[in-house]
């Protein structure tokens, strides 16, 4: 694409566009945009930019000398700019499509996805790839540590890319995943969820199945073992798969682990060599999402040996099994999960790191999925590992009718019947006066919520 051009960013606030938005006019291009009050750290990466914000959303914002138009997940059919983009007839994209069109071409694209670990498993490949010295472009959608959350390289290095199953934007009904061109792919699991858009697993395994179907014949499929129906997903895949997980007939597999000094040690066949490493996250889990690295590695090369170097300084992403706070021996620990899976295998892993200590475990129900009675039963087995289990009304949401959503109360009421203390939050306050006076030494607060959850991760240090 010819530089210079005037690149307008609808929703530019956001941790990828406000990246995105630097990077484009690192490489040449007009770069501002608009969205509403913007707060550190994007506010300040907008700005050390130099990049114009405009402050709120107005049809006077598109002016006729706008090339293009990015257009960010926060916008809905109808919002005023883009009807106004639409009346003047400026040529604008998604950012995956933007990607495509523009840039993916260039490179031997790796997509991570999965209904899991996607993040982990994609900031980990970063990490480790540009350690090794394969100097990987990058798109990854969450906070990094001391890097940008995308990154572009020379011609024909990897380009890592978490690969969202989510809808790509309100005009552009498919998968982003769609928009990568994978040469290699990970799979780390499927289950259902996104219920808002997907109305079976059956409709879901067809995304990915179709994703499988994206990487040609001289690529690679990562897959992790314990995927059901996992050839039926890719039966017509004639490329070359790696298979992962804990099964000994999987081409990489682990077959021991263990927490050691604050580290999870584990004992790893890789197309059968045996190999040791020592993980800086726990959980059986992490050890999932670094075999599928692993995976991925082996189509960019066969050396392995400085892997556990790249270990040695890797720091997962933010909101995931994050220590947020230590004070008065207590420790606060924040967790995106929401999904029951992802629920459960964070709650082992918190208690295979502090296996002594009480476990009090708070959940915000937030995404259209889990404010849904689908899980309610999955979510009673996730929560089975806490010594005390408080969660948060769910609030209404107008895609899901109210017959629909999680029973909150009968769910605790379960769980008291299983010995297990439960208590309802009306809201983040409440919760921490829930809280307030009954803390102890030793105890761990795990919060997980893939949303703000009413500022508790800032208020709670004032019971604590």
């Amino acid at each position: 694409m010819e530089i210079n051009k005037n690149i307008y960013i609808i929703g530019i606030g956001g941790t990828l566009m406000s990246n995105a938005a630097v990077l484009l006019k690192d490489e040449g291009y007009n770069v501002w945009g608009s969205d509403n009050k913007l707060y550190p750290p994007t506010s300040d990466i907008l700005k050390d930019a130099d990049i114009k914000v405009i402050e709120g959303f107005n049809k006077n914002n598109i002016t006729d000398d706008i090339d293009i138009v990015l257009v960010g997940n926060i916008v809905s059919k109808g919002h005023d700019e883009m009807e106004e983009v639409l009346k003047k007839e400026i040529k604008y994209y998604s950012f995956p499509k933007f990607l495509e069109e523009n840039y993916l071409g260039n490179y031997k694209n790796l997509v991570v996805a999965g209904t899991h670990g996607k993040t982990t498993t994609t900031t980990m490949a970063i990490h480790i790839f540009e350690k090794l010295g394969l100097n990987p472009a990058y798109f990854v959608g969450a906070k990094l540590e001391n890097k940008p959350s995308i990154k572009l390289t020379k011609k024909n290095s990897p380009f890592i890319i978490e690969g969202d199953e989510y809808d790509t934007a309100y005009f552009d009904k498919v998968p982003k995943f769609y928009h990568y061109k994978p040469l290699v792919a990970i799979l780390t699991s499927v289950e259902f969820d996104h219920a808002d858009i997907y109305k079976d697993i059956y409709e879901l395994r067809t995304v990915f199945h179709n994703l499988i179907e994206m990487v040609p014949k001289n690529g690679l499929l990562v897959f992790w073992d314990g995927i059901v129906k996992v050839d039926s997903l890719g039966k017509n895949f004639n490329g070359n798969k790696v298979s992962y997980g804990f099964n000994p007939m999987s081409d990489i597999y682990c077959y021991s682990y263990a927490v050691r000094k604050g580290k999870m040690e584990i004992s790893v066949k890789v197309f059968k060599k045996d190999m040791k490493f020592s993980l800086p996250m726990f959980g059986r889990h992490n050890v999932l999402n670094f075999l599928a690295v692993l995976g991925a590695l082996s189509y960019y090369t066969d050396n392995f040996s400085k892997v556990q170097k790249a270990l040695d300084s890797f720091i997962p992403p933010k909101r995931r099994q994050e220590v947020i706070l230590e004070k008065n021996g207590i420790i606060v620990i924040d967790d995106f999960a929401h999904h029951p899976t992802a629920i459960r295998e964070t709650i082992s892993a918190i208690k295979m790191r502090y296996p002594k200590n009480r476990l009090i475990t708070i959940f915000e129900p937030r995404s259209n999925t889990s404010r849904q009675k689908i899980f309610k039963d999955e979510y009673l087995e996730a929560f089975l590992q806490s010594s005390w289990v408080i969660i948060r009304k769910v609030e209404p949401h107008r895609l899901i009718p109210d017959e629909n959503l999680l029973d909150v109360r009968e769910l605790l009421t379960e769980l008291k019947s299983k010995n297990i203390r439960a208590d309802f939050g009306k809201d983040g306050n409440d919760i921490l006066s829930i809280l307030k006076g009954r803390l102890r030494r030793g105890d761990i607060i795990l919060i997980m919520s893939n949303g703000g959850f009413d500022n508790i991760y800032t208020n709670i240090e004032n019971i604590l």
